[in-house]
């Protein structure tokens, strides 16, 4: 696998394998670009709507327009303002409910200047996405963001005059193509080969020998390769204090032919009753993406060592275990059997590879001036939350875990240690629907209609609230992202270098 598969981060439906570099649905992907096409209004001149409206290009993507929201429309927000503090006032006593005086009003909602920043509110909740629509760009859901200053806006405010306010959004980038991404050619190399197969079942057939083996205390020695061991681990991330959640464990069983971590390196040797600390770099494909490549400090503390004494693999180890025998007729049998399912493994992970060289090759084909910070903030927000999420599905991390390493220092960090695989993956999602509609790609309505039913069950069995339209909007959109991926997989020259074995030392 890759430190950070960008296809897997973008849309799949459920029913697709989740992580392969085109895919699950975030604020920042193609449902994301999606809305923001949806979202605005055709392009129109600004004065054809009520709002005068002055627009600035501070970037290629960045805007800042100025409102100006007439005086009939700030007279109705004034009126609106006052109607629903009358009911939230109710009944006071001494004045019926229709009659009772403005002053009174005001006094009940906290004074003069609430009352007004209230009517202000109401009026930028009201004119923002009229005003809005009315320029007609393709606006970035949810970035705009109100520029003046709420205290300049309540000192100069009368509700008999005209409103001005200022406001900061982000646009969805044109696309330019430097060539055609028909043109795309991708080069993978293979993580393997008959003979790494062949090895990695021999490694499979020993664990299976191994639930039909027992253990004995190693005494005399320091433990070796092929050993296990009882051991205490803490795993600390550069500058900190505080031990890593889920892989710090107290007398932690550990098998030094199971070790993906990688410990045993730094423990051979290792006494009872011994403690040692040394480093390790957290695997590339680690299946916590939040520490692949991250280097770590471990301390360790070795309490029991035993070996196994295991039986042979031959035909009457298959027949005399019910597990084996009601599959297998022979020792041969299994073994190619098992040998068939690895080398298909390794299959898989080409096409993963495959899907992140494409996604890398479309997105060398793009001139984007900018990405849209907002897309690149949601989509590695929603990524952080859906790793934290695989933590605790997994047993990685308890809830309590996922609580302490959900804020926005952590979310942050890992936005600005991924922010160029987030924006490669953001001019992907662009592409995306261009492609689809060039290469006149279908999606058949009942394959959305499957995997809808299919989410909406996995909702109500989460008693999660979902909007019905939204869902369908997210799932057509995923089926897009797979039709085009699997265009490109056709379509696109590929070359697959051969597997070397790394020399040895």
């Amino acid at each position: 696998g890759t430190a950070f598969s960008k296809a897997a981060q973008l849309p799949h439906p459920v029913s697709r394998p989740a992580f392969s570099k085109a895919g699950a649905t975030t604020p920042g992907g193609r449902a994301g670009i999606a809305c923001a096409a949806n979202a605005a209004s055709p392009p129109s001149a600004t004065s054809e709507g009520p709002f005068k409206l002055e627009k600035q290009e501070l970037s290629a993507t960045h805007r800042r327009v100025s409102i100006t929201v007439p005086a009939f429309m700030c007279q109705a927000s004034f009126h609106t303002t006052v109607d629903n503090l009358k009911r939230l006032v109710g009944k006071l006593p001494g004045f019926r409910e229709d009659k009772i005086p403005l002053s009174m009003l005001v006094t009940q909602c906290g004074g003069q200047r609430t009352f007004k920043l209230t009517i202000i509110e109401e009026i930028l909740m009201s004119a923002l996405p009229k005003a809005m629509a009315q320029l007609g760009d393709l606006i970035v859901p949810e970035s705009e963001r109100i520029a003046s200053d709420i205290n300049d806006l309540e000192a100069t405010f009368d509700p008999a005059q005209e409103l001005t306010f200022d406001v900061e959004y982000e646009t969805v980038p044109p696309i330019k193509w430097t060539r055609s991404y028909k043109d795309a050619e991708v080069t993978i190399r293979d993580n393997g080969n008959f003979q790494t197969d062949s090895a990695a079942v021999d490694d499979l057939i020993r664990q299976y020998l191994k639930e039909k083996g027992f253990q004995r205390i190693a005494v005399g020695r320091g433990l070796q390769m092929g050993d296990t061991c009882i051991v205490d681990i803490e795993m600390f991330a550069p500058g900190s204090s505080k031990p890593l959640p889920g892989v710090s464990r107290q007398k932690a069983p550990i098998d030094t032919e199971r070790d993906p971590l990688g410990l045993t390196q730094g423990m051979l040797g290792m006494q009872v009753g011994e403690e040692r600390s040394f480093n390790i770099t957290f695997p590339a494909d680690y299946h916590v993406e939040l520490w692949q490549g991250m280097p770590a400090t471990v301390k360790a503390k070795l309490h029991e060592l035993f070996f196994w004494v295991v039986p042979e693999f031959n035909d009457d180890f298959v027949k005399t275990h019910p597990d084996y025998s009601q599959r297998f007729e022979s020792a041969e049998e299994m073994r190619k059997a098992l040998l068939a399912t690895t080398a298909m493994a390794r299959v898989q992970d080409l096409d993963r590879q495959l899907e992140d060289a494409l996604l890398d090759a479309v997105v060398s084909c793009m001139d984007v001036p900018e990405v849209p910070e907002k897309l690149v903030l949601d989509m590695g927000s929603a990524q952080y939350r859906n790793n934290l999420m695989s933590m605790m599905q997994s047993g990685t991390a308890s809830k309590e875990d996922i609580e302490k390493l959900l804020t926005e220092q952590l979310i942050e960090e890992y936005i600005s240690k991924h922010k160029k695989d987030l924006e490669d993956m953001v001019k992907y999602n662009l592409a995306v629907e261009h492609i689809f509609v060039a290469e006149s790609l279908q999606v058949a309505e009942e394959d959305i209609q499957g995997e809808l039913d299919l989410q909406r069950k996995q909702y109500e069995a989460q008693k999660m609230e979902f909007d019905q339209e939204a869902l369908r909007e997210q799932v057509v959109e995923n089926f897009k992202s797979v039709a085009v991926i699997e265009w490109l997989k056709d379509n696109c020259q590929r070359k697959v270098i051969p597997f070397e074995a790394p020399a040895a030392n």
